[in-house]
Order: structure tokens, then sequence, then C-alpha cells
């Protein structure tokens, strides 16, 4: 059974899940572990099976609005649903608030397919495009 609670950036196993989404350019996963530690405006959910870290999601939350930062599964426990429950949890934390997220071509697909809207921001880096996703509390599924 998957077990969803609050985390910190040093709790066992976070700062693994969270290098695979931040991305493996130099000295980028240090400066995301450190905003998850100095930052008030983001906090961290985690997702367990029998006390292992399965995934996480970093969101920021703001009065109008969440905003998912990363979100990681552990490769072996992928294409469960966990992802899906994690962006759920966050927004039963913060009820009525629209989601928007910024993400590229790879992940967007998962967005859409739990009601997102996607538009392209375009090559932010050469041969990277990114989107913008939103979803509206009225049209969470």
């Amino acid at each position: 059974m998957v077990r969803f609670h609050s985390a910190q950036v040093d709790d066992r196993g976070v700062v693994e899940l969270l290098s695979t989404a931040a991305g493996g350019q130099s000295g980028r996963p240090e400066a995301v572990m450190r905003r998850y530690r100095d930052d008030p405006t983001v906090a961290l959910i985690a997702a367990t099976v029998a006390d292992r870290m399965v995934g996480v999601v970093g969101y920021e939350a703001h009065d109008d609005r969440i905003v998912p930062l990363h979100i990681a599964t552990h490769t072996a426990h992928r294409r469960r649903g966990i992802a899906r429950q994690l962006l759920t949890v966050v927004a039963s934390r913060r009820p009525g608030r629209v989601s928007v997220a910024e993400t590229d071509r790879e992940i967007v697909g998962f967005y859409i397919a739990l009601g997102y809207t996607a538009t392209s921001l375009g090559q932010t880096d050469p041969g990277v495009e990114r989107f913008s996703v939103c979803l509206r509390p009225d049209s969470a599924q």
C-alpha cells in the first residue's frame, strides 16, 4: 500500500529521486536541493511503500495557484499511478487552486492525460521544446 506524507529534502531517498527529476546539468541538483531546504514557499510530498521512498513531488504553494516543480518515481514503481496520486495529494492540500507547471515534450503527455491543457513555449534551449501546462480545479479528473 502506498502512503503519502510530507517530506524533507534530507529524508532518505528524496535526494536520489529529486536528482532524476532535476536533470544532470552540472550544479543543478545541488541548487534544487538547496532551494527545498531554504525556500519556505516550496514543499515536498513523498510516496512510500513499506517505508521505502518510491515517489516524490516538490511544489510551490501560492495563494492562487500551486506549481509542481519536480516529480519523480522510482524506476521499479513507474506506470502504477504514483505520480498522478502525488499530484492529487498536492491538490487536496491546496483545494480550489489552479495547478500550473512547465515541462518538456517527454513529459507533457503525462500532464495532458491528467486533464491539463498544454501550450508550447517554443524552444527555450536549442532542440528542447518546453510547455506550460495548466489544470483548473473544476477540470481535475
